[in-house]
């Protein structure tokens, strides 16, 4: 399948930008390795699982790029890409992972925290338990409304049976 040379530059962009993506998430990957310093076996079976994520993420979006069809050029834009990246990029992101792993550090910690103030709170779980009882009682209504109601059909029903 031959693509037009507008197709094909979205190409060249898409291969160029997933190669700095892929190297990029390799550097990441191993920066917080490194941080959380695991054994050797965790961090052995992470590496290959990683390997196995990013295989089928390179599967995936080269299918989903060219649909199936590896130009030419293909491998020459994603070594393109990881070149950009490890010449141009990589001491910029190296050196700002540790401020980033800081502020990832800091928004789990909040979201951590506000989960358990509104799952653990004493306030918020009576508070449930008054919604989840609400709705008991209104559900009990409704069905106790409805059998009257059901009732009262087949009773005209039978009324009208009978009448005849």
């Amino acid at each position: 399948m031959i693509y037009d040379i507008h197709t094909q530059i979205w190409i060249i962009i898409w291969l160029v930008v997933f190669g700095i993506f892929l190297i990029a998430t390799y550097d990441i990957f191993y920066y917080v390795l490194d941080y959380y310093k695991p054994k050797k076996i965790v961090k052995a079976i992470s590496e290959v699982l990683f390997g196995i994520i990013q295989i089928l993420i390179a599967y995936r979006v080269s299918f989903n790029i060219c649909e199936g069809y590896i130009p030419i050029y293909f491998f020459l834009f994603f070594a393109l890409g990881v070149f950009i990246y490890l010449k141009l990029l990589k001491k910029t992101l190296v050196k700002d992972l540790p401020m980033i792993m800081k502020g990832i550090s800091f928004l789990t910690k909040w979201i951590g925290k506000l989960i358990v103030f509104l799952f653990y709170s004493p306030e918020v779980v009576s508070f449930i338990k008054n919604v989840f009882k609400a709705i008991i009682k209104l559900s009990i209504k409704v069905i106790n409304k409805g059998k009257e109601n059901i009732k009262k059909i087949f009773k005209k029903r039978r009324e009208k049976e009978n009448e005849m």
